[in-house]
């Protein structure tokens, strides 16, 4: 994280986990739609009124999740990293101009595809890949400010020009020790849930605990009221 590289690869790492739903072919396929087959009425019915795609309602939590968990790393390099260009100028919210021109770029490439009939996602044309874009920015505030305002950003390149002309400084902060809850008596999870609630805003869930009857496996439930928890170091 000390040089631009570094964030790079963060940045790209967390923004693969942001636009899961976007770049998972399974998102643009009705339930049960096979590659070659057109969509019946009621599978047109389930994508376009209930949000319901050939991703399985696990996995689409589990996106969720993920994409809860790159929203705070975006969050965590805006307040702890400043970024400065070869002319010495600050870059002004790296995450939100980092995804901006991979969106940017991807719909730049699929009309490029589509006009030389390359194929790629079944089922999914400009318009389709244009409705996904448009969903996702919304879940973090500075990044669907940033897309309202991309008409000045490149769509060839994803590349920063000479990488190794940017410097990249880390402010640091005391760490605290967080204590176990007396009444649990075992670390806690911090859950992002006011992301998973904007990403997947049917369920609406008020919280998101391990179940200990079901492994590793988490489950959602409405009679709980959400409230931010410490990580156990």
């Amino acid at each position: 994280m000390s040089v631009m590289d570094g964030l790079l690869n963060l940045l790209s790492l967390a923004s693969l986990n942001f636009l899961g739903n976007v770049l998972d072919f399974r998102t643009y396929s009705a339930p049960n739609q096979g590659e070659d087959e057109a969509a019946t009425s009621e599978q047109i019915l389930l994508l376009n009124k209930y949000d319901r795609c050939h991703i399985s309602g696990d996995e689409r939590a589990s996106i969720c999740y993920a994409r809860g968990i790159a929203v705070a790393i975006f969050n965590w390099i805006r307040s702890t990293c400043t970024v400065t260009d070869p002319d010495g100028n600050t870059v002004e919210d790296i995450p939100s101009y980092f995804v901006c021109r991979v969106l940017k770029a991807l719909l730049r490439y699929k009309a490029c595809a589509m006009r030389h009939h390359l194929a790629g996602a079944p089922h999914c044309d400009t318009a389709a890949l244009k409705k996904q874009i448009e969903n996702v920015v919304k879940v973090d505030g500075p990044i669907a400010k940033f897309w309202a305002n991309k008409g000045d950003l490149p769509d060839d390149s994803l590349g920063f020009g000479q990488a190794a002309g940017y410097t990249v400084v880390q402010a640091t902060f005391p760490v605290e020790r967080c204590e176990l809850e007396p009444s649990t008596k075992r670390p806690q999870l911090i859950y992002p849930l006011q992301y998973l609630r904007r990403c997947c805003s049917r369920w609406e869930p008020q919280a998101l605990i391990p179940d200990g009857r079901l492994g590793r496996k988490f489950v959602c439930s409405r009679r709980l009221n959400w409230r931010k928890q410490a990580v156990a170091r």
